[in-house]
């Protein structure tokens, strides 16, 4: 009877210490999974931080130019000309309007070939180009400005209805140069209205 007894007070003993055995394990298994569950929130935030900070690295690289350039490649027709004069830049106290089928550019890889208007206005000839842009604040918004840069002249240029990603694919232009000067006191400014062929 008494090694009955000491088998039964053994048995207790090891299933007290089982079950702080269990107890231990579960509270370690419990911080273990807390600790999991944290990591999970602060990975599944490192994830989202990492993403963004990837998508803004990708914009940020993103070649605006040379996507720009590319849908510029081609013939286009000169449809309008507005070209307006006066004694100072940006002044119009004379303003001459012409459309039709005015003349047209040729843009290729990077030679830019140019032939509109007629007679003493005739704008003929055949440069390098580089178009360029940059951010510019428009109220609470940014504007991407293009800026279409030849040897010997330089037009702003807007894309369709100049709205973000307007250059893509585009089939009209504004090309606009406000730097024209006919004579020491004479400033004009051109704006050219071109459609691809």
């Amino acid at each position: 009877m008494e090694t009955n007894r000491t088998n039964n007070h053994t048995k207790r003993i090891r299933i007290k210490h089982q079950m702080c055995y269990d107890s231990r394990f579960l509270s370690t298994a419990m911080e273990y999974l807390l600790h999991l569950k944290i990591d999970a929130k602060f990975g599944k935030t490192i994830c989202r931080n990492l993403t963004l900070f990837l998508s803004i690295i990708f914009y940020s690289c993103h070649d605006y130019e040379s996507e720009a350039t590319h849908n510029l490649l081609g013939d286009w027709q000169v449809n309008e000309v507005i070209i307006t004069f006066g004694s100072v830049p940006l002044s119009q106290d004379s303003v001459w309007y012409f459309e039709g089928d005015i003349g047209d550019f040729l843009f290729e890889r990077e030679i830019l070939k140019y032939n509109y208007l007629s007679n003493e206005l005739n704008q003929q000839g055949e440069s390098e180009y580089v178009l360029t842009s940059s951010k510019e604040k428009a109220g609470f918004n940014s504007v991407r400005k293009w800026l279409l840069k030849m040897s010997d002249r330089e037009y702003e240029i807007e894309f369709d209805d100049g709205t973000k990603r307007s250059y893509e694919n585009a089939n009209k232009i504004t090309m606009i140069n406000y730097q024209i000067q006919i004579a020491s006191d004479i400033h004009s400014t051109i704006v050219l209205e071109l459609t691809k062929k």
